[in-house]
């Protein structure tokens, strides 16, 4: 992959970010967060199974423009599918025990991150020392994995209650410019501008 196609390739969970807004329209349109969320998790997760399918049977070429691609619809769905989560979680989630919850669950999906990092990391260096041919099989093994566990996941939130919303008929650009017209927003907004150009440059 050029330089272009790696930096394109780390930009796109950002830009994916961009499609939370996509989310917002069909919870006020349809106010079916489950079927919003489950939907948009499969989405986002059978590109990670085709993913897993590229160094086994496509050219380098075509290969890195699929994976570019399906890479974007993995992250553009699961923009929307995380965006309609949060919303559901917050409602299903007893508000005196949701900082406490949502703290523990990070706590442990950190430790899982960095045990499978170091997990996974440790895999590919053994692949490289011993067997450097089957680099590809071991990259597409981890894609199907990934994708596999991704739509166990979808089928788990399939079977998860969901508590009564209703949609909003107000004028969705309208709800949209509220927060804006808050200074601290504001303020939190260029904050958080600065520190993502600043981490994303580094």
């Amino acid at each position: 992959a050029s330089n272009f196609q790696i930096g394109l390739i780390a930009a796109l969970p950002t830009i994916g970010n961009l499609f939370q807004l996509v989310a917002i329209w069909l919870l006020h349109r349809f106010a079916n967060r489950r079927a919003i969320t489950v939907i948009c998790t499969i989405a986002a997760r059978v590109p990670l199974l085709l993913i897993a399918l590229l160094p086994l049977f496509m050219p380098t070429d075509l290969g890195l423009m699929l994976l570019i691609g399906l890479l974007f619809v993995h992250h553009f769905f699961g923009a929307i599918s995380g965006t309609s989560w949060s919303s559901w979680m917050k409602d299903l989630v007893p508000e005196e025990i949701l900082g406490a919850y949502f703290s523990n669950r990070s706590r442990k999906i950190q430790i899982v991150a960095v045990v499978m990092s170091i997990l996974t990391a440790s895999v590919l260096d053994y692949v490289t020392a011993n067997q450097p041919g089957e680099l590809d099989v071991a990259y597409a093994s981890m894609f199907a994995i990934a994708g596999i566990v991704g739509l166990y996941g979808a089928y788990l939130l399939a079977r998860t209650p969901e508590p009564m919303i209703y949609p909003v008929k107000q004028n969705l650009f309208r709800l949209f410019q509220a927060p804006l017209r808050d200074t601290n927003f504001r303020k939190l907004l260029a904050f958080i501008a600065v520190w993502a150009f600043a981490v994303n440059l580094a």
